[in-house]
């Protein structure tokens, strides 16, 4: 049987002294997975994002493996890898390792800086956390999160490709309570 993922995701980028349409980022995409055997399901599709530079679109790898205990490992490849433990037929906890990695293009698209090179800034975020996962009936799901950072860097390169700025940032801390509609 086929089953569709959709995700998306949309930021304000900016140093918020004039905030604008240029400012906002939006991520995502959509997967086709299908379920391979009792315990498999494999997908793929297009996502969006700035890991790169300008907006790309680029193939992302779906894996999900349930057990035929309560075991399950679930990666979404560039966003998560996750390995968890269905505790009751509601509730599940997991750890998970998440990343995030964008590259952002500054200044006017159509523009054409020295050499044909951009201005750019380079961040990236990799966490490692545990995750809850509460059924609430239906296709309504709580999702509970806290997770360290195992790196968060920032990179800030000149139009000539030159670091202008490159370190590491505070590791921190930080928790994440969302809900999610659809099937589990």
């Amino acid at each position: 049987q086929w089953r569709s993922i959709a995700f998306g995701t949309l930021g304000l980028h900016s140093d918020l002294e004039d905030p604008g349409s240029d400012d906002l980022f939006g991520e995502g995409g959509v997967l086709l997975v299908r379920q391979v055997g009792e315990h498999w399901q494999l997908g793929a599709g297009p996502v969006i994002t700035h890991a790169f530079g300008n907006l790309q679109l680029i193939p992302a790898p779906y894996v999900r493996y349930q057990g035929a205990g309560r075991y399950l490992v679930d990666v979404r490849i560039p966003q998560y890898a996750i390995v968890g433990y269905q505790l009751s037929e509601r509730v599940q906890a997991a750890v998970a390792l998440r990343s995030v990695f964008n590259n952002y293009n500054l200044g006017d698209p159509q523009a054409q800086d020295i050499d044909g090179e951009k201005s750019s800034i380079v961040f990236s975020d990799f966490t490692l956390g545990v995750e809850s996962r509460i059924s609430l009936g239906g296709a309504l799901t709580l999702e509970v999160g806290a997770a360290t950072t195992l790196d968060r860097t920032l990179e800030v390169n000149d139009h000539s490709g030159d670091k202008v700025l490159d370190r590491g940032l505070e590791d921190s801390w930080m928790v994440s309570i969302g809900l999610s509609f659809g099937p589990q």
